[in-house]
């Protein structure tokens, strides 16, 4: 299925063409008729998705969030510790610091990042059995604590051939981080929107570009997937940059399947492979 369909990956940068009364039409009908995930707050702000995405524990566990996430039909997220209940709605996936693409359903294993062995993760080994290496590394989702990058993990993982992303800015554009920046007044709730005082950017790696740019450097080693970053201002360099009315133009309602079809073909997959 995954590979007959596009996935469009929705981040809040100010690059979304948002005003008073929300996203373009044309934008919002795009992406609630394809296959489309959800970043952080984007669920809440921008439009309904196919699935929310999240990384950060806090967005899930948080009070002021619990009535609106009850009432998202589908969230996966990275699994944390500090997440002690999760409802039916929810699948949380193991993180990773290293990045294992279509191998990331791996889970019960870890694999040495020098020599490429893989062993069973329950051995609990602290070396590599044939080189010695301590490069031991669980194997699961990479994410370096940045949803975009759990996101995009995620949909190589479910197959996806063809990547849009929507609002991967990673600095300010037109005075804001976020498209929902004037609508919040609790700043401490949204850690990573807007600026400090001191002119830094509150999500600390927008002020080093290359830091940043790095961070999406294992992306490099997909052939065989076409990303398009529909975000001309971002600083993400990784990803051929397309503007928002080529995405329009080009990007038209091709999905015949129902969102709860899709949503229930996801669900399968992951049960599938975690349990392989």
């Amino acid at each position: 299925m995954f590979n007959d369909y596009p996935i469009i990956l929705c981040a809040s940068g100010n690059s979304i063409p948002y005003n008073e009364n929300g996203l373009k039409p044309e934008l919002a009908d795009i992406i609630t008729k394809n296959i489309s995930m959800g970043l952080n707050y984007f669920d809440y702000y921008g439009c309904k998705t196919t699935f929310t995405s999240f990384v950060d524990p806090d967005f899930y566990t948080s009070k002021s969030n619990q009535e609106w996430l009850m009432n998202i039909p589908l969230i996966i997220g990275r699994n944390d510790n500090d997440i002690t209940n999760t409802t039916e709605n929810t699948i949380l996936l193991p993180k990773s610091r290293a990045y294992f693409g279509k191998d990331s359903w791996e889970i019960k294993k870890e694999m040495c990042l020098y020599c490429k062995t893989k062993v069973e993760a329950k051995e609990r080994l602290r070396r590599c059995p044939k080189c010695n290496s301590a490069a031991l590394c669980s194997i699961g989702f990479y994410h370096n604590h940045f949803v975009s990058l759990f996101a995009l993990t995620l949909s190589i993982a479910l197959g996806f051939k063809e990547i849009y992303i929507l609002g991967l800015d990673s600095c300010e554009i037109n005075g804001k981080t976020h498209f929902y920046q004037d609508k919040i007044t609790n700043f401490a709730k949204f850690r990573g929107v807007g600026k400090k005082l001191n002119g830094h950017y509150n999500t600390g790696t927008y002020n080093d570009r290359t830091k940043t740019n790095n961070w999406y450097a294992p992306y490099d080693d997909e052939k065989d997937i076409k990303f398009y970053n529909v975000s001309p201002e971002s600083i993400i360099e990784q990803f051929p940059k397309i503007s928002y009315e080529d995405f329009l133009v080009r990007h038209k309602p091709k999905c015949d399947l129902t969102q709860d079809e899709i949503r229930f073909q996801i669900k399968e997959f992951i049960n599938r492979k975690v349990n392989e």
